[in-house]
């Protein structure tokens, strides 16, 4: 299981916002059924590939 970090906008114009974190293999079906589909743009970032700067 992998942890997802999950970013949302629902207009084109909003900027992306920190929905949540999610375990899951795949984020898809997880991040669909948390949050719902009427979202404009979902994106999910797997944990290990964020890298802290400072």
């Amino acid at each position: 299981m992998t942890n997802w970090h999950i970013f949302g906008r629902k207009k084109g114009e909003d900027p992306l916002g920190f929905l949540g974190l999610i375990k899951a293999s795949s984020p898809k079906d997880a991040v669909l059924g948390e949050y719902g589909q009427e979202w404009l743009e979902l994106v999910a970032i797997p944990e290990d590939a964020i890298i802290k700067v400072i």
